[in-house]
């Protein structure tokens, strides 16, 4: 049958087509308003996305500021230069070849965090003098020859080294190993030092024990003929024309004068620490990537004493029993917790031990600077050698007492129950009589108080 337009039917019809549709799009935006957060959601997600950003920053910081006593350190072993002392990294060897010793050490200990004068004066400069010997000099400061290029390690100098400690450099600390490795080092430094002594010894006995001063020309121009150095060739210097002057009756001079070539200094031995790129983090360091991401699974052992709830005695009566409890936690996209406990109450006052197990999982949110966690588990319960299993429920509250431990407490509740009955009850002197003894446990529950590690 065909419905006309302006017939009843038509017009019921089309009533109804448009109720279907508001009633339609009312249910579409009911769900999207309950999807939509609350403004309280949204403040909280802020206010833990400006935590994070500020553990950030305050975790680069210190980052760049360790990055940077790093790149001191290198330009310092470039420098001066210095290398690590082989099998040990709490010191390092420079090999001497004109550079001062004070100097030397302050460089490198300007590098640590914690430097100042009074430090320098009172603990790095006398521990360099213990590691170089300095009570076998005259003077009490060690002395140094000309650096040997075959022979470096008789010029050899040791200093503490700058060494990384978390986010600090700082000054290693000296070892016995160490001072042993460092009297081995500088022995045929200050042989070597003991023989120049010998040496000059020999040469003031041979002059009669009278100390010459090389003596200079008497008249310009002139030359030195002077012996300054035993042993020394000298090298071949250029002639230039004499020197003319606007008044001939003075300081007239007819010689040549002579004048020295460019010298040629023999080269410096390279430090292993410009061959192989050795630094005080190793030679692969190239400084931190940092970038802030958030763990996916973070594993948390807590251990706890425990309040047991529903052991009865032998009248029947309830006893509340301690005991022990040890937990591990898996918190997983920081909202969920998994987790794995396990509990022993002990006996007292005729209620018998009880011991159990648990996996529970459920939710686990932060709220302000505390953290609430609410779960559902499966228990196994053991008492008086007999299993009973069930579900349990679980509350918790964690309050943060440092960056990686929080204190907890944790209430469970569970409403197994298992009890032994005897019929015959002893009158104590060796004669029964009709009655119940009950002993066991009904809705085992019980309260904890703890810490958990992170």
């Amino acid at each position: 049958m065909r419905v006309r337009p302006g017939s009843l039917s038509w017009r019921s019809w089309r009533v109804r087509t448009g109720l279907m549709a508001i009633g339609l799009a009312a249910g579409l935006g009911s769900r999207a308003l309950a999807q939509q957060p609350s403004p309280e959601e949204i403040q909280r997600q802020r206010e833990e996305t400006e935590r994070k950003r500020l553990e950030y920053v305050d975790e680069k910081s210190r980052v760049d500021h360790i990055n940077e006593r790093v790149a001191l350190y290198k330009q310092l072993g470039a420098s001066i230069p210095f290398e690590p002392v082989p099998n040990t990294s709490n010191m390092v060897q420079v090999f001497m070849n004109g550079q001062d010793l004070r100097d030397t050490a302050e460089k490198i200990y300007s590098v640590a965090d914690a430097a100042t004068p009074a430090g320098f004066s009172s603990s790095y400069w006398p521990t360099v003098l213990y590691l170089n010997r300095a009570k076998d000099y005259d003077g009490g400061l060690p002395r140094y020859g000309k650096l040997d290029p075959q022979s470096p390690e008789l010029n050899v100098a040791l200093f503490p080294n700058i060494r990384k400690q978390g986010y600090q450099a700082i000054v290693a600390a000296i070892e016995n190993a160490d001072s042993s490795m460092a009297l081995e080092l500088t022995a045929p430094v200050v042989l070597e030092y003991r023989k120049r002594l010998e040496a000059e010894v020999v040469q003031l006995a041979a002059r009669g024990g009278e100390v010459r001063l090389p003596q200079g020309p008497a008249s310009l121009p002139g030359e030195n003929h002077g012996e300054l150095f035993r042993g020394t060739v000298y090298e071949t210097k250029d002639q230039y024309p004499p020197r003319k002057s606007a008044y001939p009756s003075l300081y007239v001079s007819t010689e040549p004068v002579p004048v020295d070539l460019v010298a040629t200094l023999d080269p410096a031995p390279r430090a292993m620490a410009l061959q192989h790129g050795v630094n005080m983090l190793g030679p692969d360091y190239q400084g931190y990537d940092l970038e802030y991401k958030p763990g996916k699974v973070e594993l948390q052992p807590d251990i706890g004493a425990i309040a047991f709830m529903g052991g009865r005695n032998a009248n029947g009566e309830a006893v509340t029993q301690p005991g022990v409890l040890l937990g591990f936690n898996q918190r997983l996209f920081g909202f969920m917790l998994l987790n794995e406990s396990a509990f022993v109450a002990f006996e007292a006052s005729g209620a018998p031990v009880v011991s159990a197990g648990s996996v529970s999982a459920g939710l686990d949110v932060n709220f302000k600077f505390f953290n609430l966690a609410a779960l559902l588990g499966y228990t196994n319960l053991r008492v008086i050698g007999h299993n009973e299993t069930g579900p349990s429920y679980v509350g918790r509250l964690r309050v943060p007492m440092s960056p990686r431990v929080f204190g907890s407490a944790e209430f469970r509740y569970s409403n197994l129950e298992h009890f032994r009955t005897i019929d015959q009850v002893p009158n104590g002197d060796g004669t029964y009589h009709d009655g119940t003894h009950r002993t066991g446990v009904t809705n085992a529950s019980y309260f904890a108080l703890g810490i958990t590690l992170r």
